[in-house]
Formats: C-alpha cells, structure tokens, sequence
C-alpha cells in the first residue's frame, strides 16, 4: 500500500509550465515516488503571497495535518515550515532539507538574520535534517544530531549532450560564451566580482565575450546553454550545493567556482573545472583562459564524477528512502 508524505515548500514549480522555480525539487519528488511505496501531496507556499506563505497558510497546514492522514512531513526550505512553532504533530515523522540560503551566513540584513534564527529554532523541532554540505551540518549540530547529508541529485539523462552538441559547432571558435548563473540582481551571486572577471578577460583576449545570464530561462533554454558556452563562471558569496554546477558536469561543461558550498568536493580532479579562494580576478581570468586554450571546451570525465559522488536523482531517492522508513 502506497505511504503518503505531505510535501511543504515555497520552491516547486506552480503548473507544468513553470520550470524555474524548484524543479529539482519536483525532480526528487517524482524519483522517490519512482523508486519506493512512497507519493507526496504537495502544500505549495508559491501560491501565496510572502506574507500570507508564512501566517495565514501555517494554519492551514496545521489543519490538513489534523485533518488527514499522512506518514511524514517532509519539509523543503526550512522556513516553510513555521508551523512547527505552534505545533508538533505526534507520532509523525518530520524531516527538514536545508537548502542553504536558510541557514548559510548571507548579507547579514534583518530579514536574512531573523531567517536563520528561526531556522536554527525549526532544526530543534524536526525528527531529521537534510543538509546539502558539511559545513551546514556543523552549524546545525548543536540543535539536532539527527542530521544526514544528502545534496539534490541531477537529471544526468536531460541535461547531458549528445556527440553532435559541441559550442564550436554552432558559433565557430572567435566568440566566448560565458555563463553567469543566475539574475544579476541577486547581491549574494555577486555580480560585481563576475563583472570584475569578465572585463578584464576583454582587455586579455581579442576574441568577442558574450555573457549568458541565467534570469527567466526555460529549462531547455537553460540546457543549451550550458552545452554551447564556453564554461560556466560561479562567484556566489554563499552557496549550499549550487544545483547549476552538477548540471554543468551532466553537460560536459567546464567550471570555474569560487570556494563556496561543497563545489570543491563536486569539482574535484574533474577535467578543465577549477575552484578558487578568494577574490583575485587575475587566478579567475587565468583559470579560464587554461580552459579557452582547448579545442573542445568539454569537461570530459564530469559525468563520470557524477556517479562517483552519487547525485543522479535515482541514488539520491533511495537515500532519502532510506530516512522515510
């Protein structure tokens, strides 16, 4: 007999037409529900408004969880779950994923702080936490040892290209296609130092730069992309497991990243990918122009560190099974 979980969470896609926002979450529900007894009612916050999200629909979960029978709780975000301030159902499992961003240092706003504080009150209350990085697991350890470190999987099978997909192909070799990933306007993705690299790489190269921001893409938007640039360049402030990094490897895509979540650990010994401390423009601009000297702009054994580590969505479902039952 099929086990329903109820799914809390403000980052999953709100119809089939959106596949911006929390799509790997939708990813990791749809492979858990592939892979076990388990299938998820999904309370999404997105439909709300900020304000509503947080007061007015925590009581609404409270009575659907008095109301219904579920055999877990299964939060994504810590926030989305505010409720369990109020209430703590009995005799049901409840199990929060940090995604980062809710309990990782930020621009240390009142907003942000607030944030965190009542992250770290939420981790006391769950049964288990997810985590996406050790470092997340030392913070959180004071206030919950039950604590598993399970990042989001990667669809390996959509985004990786097939033998005819290369960036030369399409544009011929005198334009370099670099990718920042995410809105410019998000200050913790740090734009400025992006910026910073990209010109002084123009004054360095004669070659035309073409800079793809990942703001309002599709999913397949997203995916050529990723196959036809150059690298992907990430210079977050904080990161907890950058989802866009795996998606690069499942390209063949080369990366460069500044030292944040647990991208050195995903990076590591992966061909033509390279991750940096610090801010020192001159390190990022020579790690890519090590990448612009190949021929094929191809990470070639990314894939493979993939599996290595585990992160295609199918092993992440069964771990997260594991935790279920």
């Amino acid at each position: 007999m099929k086990k329903k979980i109820l799914c809390i969470t403000a980052m999953y896609p709100l119809d089939q037409n959106d596949n911006l926002s929390g799509i790997f979450v939708k990813e990791q529900l749809d492979a858990i529900e592939d892979n076990s007894d388990y299938f998820f009612e999904v309370f999404n916050l997105r439909q709300y408004s900020t304000f509503y999200r947080y007061t007015v629909a925590q009581l609404k979960i409270i009575l659907k969880i008095i109301r219904f029978k579920y055999s877990i709780i299964h939060i994504h975000y810590s926030i989305s779950g505010l409720f369990l301030l109020l209430f703590k159902p009995k005799n049901l499992k409840v199990i929060i994923t940090f995604h980062g961003s809710d309990i990782l240092e930020g621009d240390n706003s009142l907003k942000k702080n607030i944030q965190t504080y009542l992250s770290k009150i939420l981790a006391r209350k769950a049964d288990n936490l997810i985590v996406v990085n050790s470092k997340m697991k030392d913070i959180l350890l004071k206030y919950n040892t039950n604590i598993s470190i399970i990042p989001c999987g990667v669809n390996v099978n959509y985004f990786k290209r097939t033998k005819n997909e290369t960036f030369k192909q399409k544009h011929g070799s005198n334009l370099i296609k670099i990718i920042f990933p995410s809105d410019p306007l998000r200050k913790e993705k740090n734009y400025k130092l992006f910026s910073e690299i990209i010109e002084r790489l123009r004054k360095r190269n004669k070659d035309d730069i073409e800079v793809i921001a990942f703001r309002g893409l599709s999913r397949s938007e997203i995916r050529r992309e990723l196959i036809e640039a150059n690298c992907l360049l990430l210079t977050s402030i904080s990161e907890g497991s950058p989802q866009v990094v795996k998606e690069a490897l499942a390209c063949n895509t080369p990366v460069v990243s500044r030292k944040v979540g647990d991208v050195d650990v995903v990076l590591d010994k992966v061909d033509d990918c390279y991750v940096i401390s610090g801010d020192n423009v001159d390190t990022y601009v020579k790690a890519i122009e090590k990448i612009l000297e190949k021929k094929t702009n191809l990470a070639e054994n990314s894939i493979n560190k993939l599996k290595e580590l585990e992160l295609d969505n199918e092993t992440i479902a069964r771990k997260i099974v594991k935790l279920y039952d």
